[in-house]
């Protein structure tokens, strides 16, 4: 997703999650949702006959802009620090009241930042790929909240 209107928080803690924005980093994102289950064939059907279930695992992409706060990120996945980081989208305003959102809180850390990975228009780019993984001290490693106007999704 191109990151224009999205808004991008890297904290040091669980507690902390949301307190430090980080502006002109952001330039691209993907979430990857993987839910553990998978289909098992067992039989002459063409279709499965039981499921499997494994870990639930949670992955994010990131392109970012080069620079200090990028160039940090490596240097945190090369330490092995863990990251609080919520991904904040807002969207348009609900008649008079709320705005549609999407807020993802996520806790892990970096396995790759590549530096210069990219370069656009005269810009270099850091590529970056963060797992997700349970919060011993905040107790929590993942939370979605999505505000909406639609009845059922």
């Amino acid at each position: 997703m191109i990151a224009n209107l999205v808004e991008i928080y890297i904290d040091s803690a669980w507690a902390d999650l949301g307190t430090t924005q980080k502006t002109a980093l952001l330039r691209e994102f993907t979430v990857e949702f993987l839910t553990g289950l998978h289909p098992k064939f067992h039989g002459d059907s063409l279709m499965f006959t039981t499921y499997g279930e494994g870990y639930i695992d949670v992955m994010a992409n990131f392109v970012l802009e080069g620079g200090s706060d990028a160039d940090s990120l490596f240097d945190d996945m090369q330490a092995e620090t863990s990251k609080a980081i919520r991904i904040n989208i807002i969207g348009a305003q609900i008649g008079t009241g709320d705005t549609h959102s999407l807020q993802i809180d996520m806790f892990g850390r970096f396995e790759q930042v590549l530096p210069m990975d990219q370069e656009v228009d005269a810009d270099n780019l850091h590529s970056a790929v963060f797992r997700v993984m349970y919060d011993t001290v905040g107790g929590s490693g993942l939370a979605v909240a999505v505000t909406t106007d639609v009845a059922a999704i």
